[in-house]
């Protein structure tokens, strides 16, 4: 089985998210959350959450979630509802499996503010490419 470190370990050359300081806070067996500590740099023009920063922290929360000790997980489809302005300090990414086979999952994302506010809701398709060794 793998532990939070190795995962965190196969996503280090994510340089896109690690560029936009999203962290991988906790990885087990079908859930994972990340987080980002939001700067001016991810606002958009309204001075909330720029939209593809969010969709990029539920992405990495999906692929952390699904990747951990079941293989490697590639992205099939995925839909974003945003739900409330991204504002605050921090935001975060729970992903949770709905349901993990051989070849197909399907995971569920909530993003939250640091307040508990429900920013955005996602679910991923994934496709099971190698299973894990």
């Amino acid at each position: 089985m793998q532990s939070l470190e190795e995962i965190r370990n196969f996503f280090d050359d994510d340089l896109f998210a690690k560029s936009l300081g999203i962290t991988i806070d906790s990885a087990e067996l079908g859930a994972a959350v990340c987080s980002v500590e939001l700067t001016k740099n991810h606002l958009n023009a309204l001075g909330s959450a720029q939209g593809g920063l969010i969709f990029t922290l539920a992405d990495l929360a999906f692929a952390a979630a699904a990747n951990f000790g079941r293989g490697r997980v590639v992205t099939l489809e995925s839909s974003v509802n945003f739900i409330a302005l991204g504002k605050g300090s921090r935001l975060t990414a729970k992903a949770t499996a709905i349901s993990h086979g051989k070849h197909i999952c399907v995971y569920d994302v909530s993003i939250t503010d640091e307040k508990g506010t429900k920013i955005a809701h996602a679910i991923f398709t994934g496709y099971v490419m190698k299973p894990f060794e």
